[in-house]
Parts: C-alpha cells; sequence; structure tokens
C-alpha cells in the first residue's frame, strides 16, 4: 500500500471554497481544490483515493498526484516507509513571559512612568511600542 505524503515543510490548510498548501521551505503558497486537501489531511492510501474519487474522476486525480510530485510537495510513500518519516512539530514557543506590550498615552494620563517601562524591559518584553 503507498501514500501520497506531503513533505513535513508543506502544510495544507482548508479554506471555504478552495485549500492551499503553504511550503515553508520555499515560502510558496499553492492554492488545490478542497477535495485534494481532504485526501492529503486524512492521509488516504493511493488506492483509497481513488476509490474515494472514483472511475469518473480517476484522470483528475492522476493530475492531481502529478502536480503535488512535480512540485515536490508531496513523495510516495509504502507503509513500512512512514515510519521513518516524523511529522514536524507545530508547537511555537517564545522564551518570554511577555512578547508584545503596547503603551497608549495621553498628555492628560499620568500613569505611564519610567518605573513601568524599567519594569517591562527587565521582564524583557521583546517588542515594546
Amino acid at each position: 500500500m503507498n501514500y501520497i505524503v506531503l513533505y513535513s515543510t508543506c502544510i495544507p490548510v482548508l479554506g471555504a471554497s478552495r485549500s492551499c498548501i503553504y511550503d515553508l521551505q520555499k515560502n510558496d503558497i499553492l492554492l488545490v481544490p478542497n477535495a485534494l486537501a481532504f485526501l492529503l489531511i486524512n492521509q488516504h492510501t493511493i488506492e483509497e483515493m481513488y476509490e474515494i474519487a472514483g472511475n469518473e474522476n480517476k484522470e483528475i486525480l492522476d493530475s492531481y498526484i502529478d502536480f503535488l510530485l512535480s512540485h515536490d510537495l508531496a513523495y510516495s510513500a509504502d507503509v513500512s516507509e512512514l515510519l521513518f518519516f516524523i511529522p514536524m512539530k507545530m508547537e511555537y514557543k517564545i522564551p518570554y513571559k511577555i512578547q508584545t506590550c503596547i503603551l497608549d498615552y495621553l498628555e492628560i494620563s499620568n500613569y505611564i512612568t519610567n518605573d513601568i517601562v524599567k519594569e517591562l524591559i527587565d521582564l524583557e518584553v521583546q517588542h515594546l511600542q
């Protein structure tokens, strides 16, 4: 059983009327039909993809698979090979307690003092505006 597997740097994103694949490595966005994104997200075997698409859509599915392979978005893998490809973690962690702080100041306000700014700097706020 073979699978069409997106590279870990290619992220499918479902949309309302069409979807896209974000290629993070190439910094590119490729528009694809929702049907293709659905098949990729749910990781069906190639045989299952053809069953879902039906005989009348075989040529369309062939063109989708050719598109993915020719644009280096995906590769064909056997079940045993899937264990060797670890998905990329989608977590985003920052080493700051506060990443961004925006101070809004009016001339009639007196609450922003040098002490507040110093405390924010001590907290290692990454972006202070």
